[in-house]
């Protein structure tokens, strides 16, 4: 009986690290691109067809977190589970989101800039200290 529940629980051990070792290699394994011309492909479809959504497609304080820190988070060279304090900003008269991160432990961040209604980056920039 002894014997059953070793063997149960080495197969356990396996399959755990089995998981944990696809699961890291999804992470780190790169995206394939494939490298086509994109303004031809836009230019099949007729203009009126075009929609930009009233209050812009980054509407709200979270969607504009959500898109800052996955910036911020790569031009730092951190992970999306790096913890920091984030600071979302917004200027109405220019229609802007300004998102700040800092890290914990006084590693610098960075912060981005970009345009509430076509999503374009304006500015990101590194903290230094």
């Amino acid at each position: 009986m002894k014997k059953i529940w070793f063997y149960l629980c080495i197969t356990q051990a396996i399959i755990i690290v089995i998981i944990l070792f696809s699961f890291l290699w999804s992470l780190y394994t790169p995206i394939h691109v494939n490298k086509t011309n994109i303004e031809e492909y836009v230019l099949q479809f007729n203009e009126n067809n075009n929609y930009l959504p009233t209050n812009g497609y980054i509407p709200d304080a979270k969607t504009a977190q959500i898109i800052g820190v996955k910036i911020i988070n790569k031009l730092t060279n951190h992970t999306e589970f790096s913890f920091g304090s984030v600071n979302v900003e917004y200027d109405e008269t220019n229609r802007l989101w300004k998102v700040q991160k800092t890290y914990l432990f006084g590693t610098p961040g960075a912060f981005v800039v970009f345009e509430r209604d076509t999503g374009k980056i304006i500015k990101a920039l590194l903290i230094k200290r």
